[in-house]
């Protein structure tokens, strides 16, 4: 079987589409990429997409289509989506708290094409899904009018960072590690925080690899990350005041370090209820602190959340759930 995949994605989006790409290769796909569906002539006679509504919703912008008369570039995507045999929709919110509702990194161009949305949730090969959890369960107040909508959150992408680990010497062992960026989403609220956080660690002897905005290679984070004692994490605000999804960092923590020290995060205390989480600078140093200055609770926590993301939460396991649905 063939499936579409999105290519040329920059940021987050970039890891996270390649762990699910290597994922469909590991279950015997053949994983093509794109960049604009509509561009693509040579469709096989069987083929699964794996997309997101930002196509859909860049075809129409702010115009409300009717569904007797679409675009031809969106009357050609449709087809191209209805004809597939199976065709993954990555869904954004249709509304969204303030401040964040405001900004278009939050809502989805499609909010308000009801019509759009309704071709597409009767069509039963089409299956909805967002990394966000549905509180109650399929009935978001955020995404209104989608149909069956279904959580699957991100993973680890074993296969890439373990093949990446065998290609790179050993990096120096850290203390404490944070691989990132700024990661503006708008309203550039996360610098604030990771500031915060990081003149708290200065005030300590620890010893801190903190990287950001650096670009160092993907072998060489993989090798940061295991070797280091303990793995940091720091969510964007909207994510700790809503506590519904959580960063791709969370999952690569606990996949190559095994020890997370990890910002108070709904999401994360319902995947990992043991995972040390905290609500102040103050309280993520003690955590961090308890971890190393207790050798065998380290070691017991790193084998233990490696051999979990294994188990449990890696991109193979969240492919074969949307297989599933």
């Amino acid at each position: 079987m063939i499936i579409y995949i999105r290519g040329n994605l920059q940021h987050a989006g970039k890891p996270i589409y390649n762990g699910f790409a290597a994922a469909w290769t590991h279950l015997g796909y053949e994983v093509r990429h794109y960049d604009d569906l509509t561009h693509i002539d040579d469709f096989p006679s069987q083929y699964e997409i794996m997309m997101d509504d930002t196509q859909i919703g860049n075809l129409v912008g702010n115009r409300i289509v009717e569904a007797s008369s679409c675009p031809a570039g969106l009357a050609k995507l449709l087809k191209v989506i209805k004809n597939s045999t199976k065709t993954y929709c990555f869904t954004q919110p249709t509304t969204f708290p303030l401040p964040w509702g405001s900004h278009p990194n939050f809502v989805s161009l499609l909010a308000q094409q009801k019509n759009i949305r309704s071709i597409l949730n009767s069509w039963s090969h089409v299956k909805s899904w967002t990394w966000v959890d549905q509180e109650p369960a399929g009935e978001s107040p955020y995404y209104t009018g989608w149909g069956s909508l279904n959580t699957i959150p991100l993973a680890f992408d074993h296969i890439s960072y373990h093949a990446a680990l065998k290609q790179t010497p050993q990096s120096p062992e850290y203390d404490v590690c944070y691989v990132g960026g700024w990661a503006n989403n708008g309203f550039d609220e996360k610098r604030r925080i990771m500031v915060e956080h990081f003149k708290a660690l200065a005030n300590t002897s620890l010893k801190c690899g903190i990287f950001i905005n650096k670009s160092i290679s993907f072998e060489n984070e993989a090798s940061i990350l295991y070797n280091s004692k303990v793995a940091l994490n720091i969510h964007d605000e909207y994510q700790r005041v809503l506590g519904l999804d959580s960063n791709e960092r969370t999952f690569k923590s606990l996949g190559l370090t095994g020890a997370l020290v990890c910002d108070k995060i709904g999401q994360v205390n319902r995947l990992f209820p043991d995972l040390p989480l905290y609500t102040s600078p103050e309280e993520m140093v003690d955590h961090i602190m308890n971890l190393i200055d207790d050798t065998k609770k380290l070691t017991e926590q790193k084998e233990y959340y490696r051999n979990l993301l294994l188990k449990e939460h890696t991109y193979v396991h969240r492919v074969e759930q949307m297989r599933g649905l």
